[in-house]
């Protein structure tokens, strides 16, 4: 019974001690810049390294309906060095010329990590899904 006892407060001290997630990093302002909408992100590529304090550049492709669609801002929400949650909001140029081309486009996404480690990008779509995108500091 001792043994137990001893077993059940060893891993009781073990599971308090450990750091428990930052709820919050799930969420996001639920404000969005004005006049413009969120859009959906397909794909993220660029480096899989990069630098402290080195500005980076991750190239985003979003689904368009015609040429009139457009990203023109994104919007993050830093959980901690190391998870970033990312929105892309745009809009649709209205009367005006454009091309019918449903194709997809691709926007720049600029960031400047502050800290070493694995960081990990969250592109949070309209229906909540997420593409991610990890890469390393040094």
């Amino acid at each position: 019974m001792k043994k137990g006892l001893i077993l059940f407060l060893f891993f009781l001290s073990i599971f308090s001690g450990c750091e428990k997630p930052d709820k919050d990093c799930d969420k996001f302002p639920a404000n969005s810049p004005e006049g413009l909408v969120q859009w959906n992100v397909l794909s993220v590529v660029g480096p899989t390294t990069s630098l402290v304090n080195q500005p980076l550049t991750l190239e985003v492709a979003y689904p368009t309906s015609s040429g009139c669609d457009y990203v023109s801002e994104f919007v993050t929400s830093k959980c901690s060095s190391f998870n970033v949650l990312v929105k892309a909001y745009g809009n649709t140029i209205m009367d005006s010329p454009c091309t019918q081309a449903a194709v997809p486009k691709i926007i720049n996404f600029e960031f400047t990590p502050d800290a070493k480690g694995q960081i990990e990008f969250k592109f949070i779509n309209k229906d909540n899904s997420v593409i991610y995108y990890s890469m390393t500091i040094n």
